[in-house]
């Protein structure tokens, strides 16, 4: 990453993630529940609140870009592109 960056003539790259999780399940009385955490990246995780998790999985899924096929060049590109992070 830093070898893109200053081959781009930026200063510095500053990559972050946030790992969301949403769980869809039916309970012993067939309804349906679902709940959202935000999960730290070293093992745990928190429950945040449901309107919360799912704003967040909602905007999340009308937006993302899919990273795992991008490398140091193409994630700049995108970003640079874009003015926004992924």
């Amino acid at each position: 990453m830093r070898q893109s960056a200053r081959a781009k003539e930026l200063g510095f790259v500053d990559v972050e993630e946030r790992l969301l999780v949403r769980i869809a399940y039916r309970d012993l009385l067939e309804r349906g529940h679902e709940e959202y955490f935000e999960v730290v990246a070293v093992g745990g995780g928190r429950r945040i609140a449901n309107d919360v998790g799912k704003s967040e999985f909602d905007r999340w899924a009308r937006q993302h870009t899919e990273l795992t096929d991008l490398d140091p060049d193409g994630l700049l590109d995108l970003v640079l592109r874009t003015n926004s992070s992924p």
